[in-house]
């Protein structure tokens, strides 16, 4: 099924009356250097489904069923987040340890319907790059870590492609620029039922040290369309962080419960360069991993 950048990314083309960028390679906040509580504020009190975690307890952890966890010839399709149309003679790596460094596991070329036949993980997360001839200059890198297919899936996964038009478009639309060397991170926040949250606010740490990145610049949409007012997740869930350094991360998600800001869930993420990297955060989960249901043992 098609993840939450989709119609996000449509509506980036559709908005070309934006106000001028901000080039502008500061990092710092209002009063200096980012900090904690110039990202994590907001008052309003966060509405979706939180019943399945208690914050502050251990992250949940689903019981997969082992029989059901395999690596199958199967596939799907190349598609454009722009114009959902088929993108042809696009690569396809995989990564089934979910970590997008060294060698794939596997790779593939669409043909011109944007077909493309590799070596998929069903139950278990991996991780994939779309992109195509870079003389042509006309996507960038995509990356989507902790992607899981449900076994009727295996042979009609979307993996999806951003073009080079639309990664420019991103920051533009939100008075932002992202430098050579610096990445854009996208996701939606979901609740206990796989629903939006409105009221989510994202910081990105570190993962090794925790301290906050100084090179994020965080904003959110409306109505699935970039909103450099909005303070927090509408009812689309959407979030995105712009001018990200290289690095290894986690994006943490918060939530006004109506007393206090809590952490409510997270997902870990290995940015590289000069590309767009998706993953979603779920309530109750700290590494971005949920898993279908169909995956489960019987019962959980």
């Amino acid at each position: 099924m098609r993840t939450f950048v989709t119609l996000s990314f449509i509506m980036f083309v559709a908005c070309n009356g934006s106000s001028g960028t901000d080039t502008s390679t500061d990092t710092d906040g209002p009063d200096g250097p980012i900090v904690f509580e110039d990202l994590i504020n907001t008052t309003f009190e966060a509405r979706g489904d939180f019943s399945c975690y208690t914050a502050g307890d251990p992250w949940l952890v689903q019981q997969v069923d082992a029989e059901k966890v395999e690596i199958i010839s199967g596939g799907g399709e190349v598609l454009d987040f722009q114009s959902d149309d088929p993108v042809p003679e696009a690569t396809v790596q995989v990564w089934h340890d979910n970590v997008p460094d060294g060698a794939p596991d596997d790779f593939g070329m669409s043909n011109q319907d944007g077909q493309v036949s590799v070596d998929v993980q069903v139950c278990a997360p991996f991780t994939y790059k779309t992109f195509t001839n870079p003389d042509l200059e006309a996507t960038i890198d995509t990356y989507q870590a902790h992607f899981i297919l449900d076994p009727a899936e295996a042979d009609r996964a979307e993996f999806l492609s951003v073009s080079i038009t639309t990664y420019r478009l991103i920051p533009s639309v939100l008075g932002l620029s992202v430098r050579d060397g610096h990445a854009v991170i996208a996701g939606r926040a979901y609740d206990c039922q796989r629903e939006p949250v409105e009221g989510a606010q994202v910081i990105v740490r570190d993962r090794d040290t925790g301290e906050i990145q100084q090179d994020q610049r965080v904003r959110y949409f409306v109505d699935e369309f970039p909103n450099r007012d909005q303070p927090h997740t509408s009812d689309d869930g959407l979030w995105n962080v712009i001018d990200v350094a290289t690095g290894f991360y986690t994006v943490e998600m918060w939530i006004n419960d109506g007393e206090e800001l809590v952490l409510i869930g997270s997902t870990e993420l290995d940015i590289v360069p000069d590309s767009i990297n998706i993953s979603n955060t779920y309530v109750g989960f700290g590494d971005g991993v949920r898993y279908p249901d169909s995956c489960l043992v019987e019962g959980e």
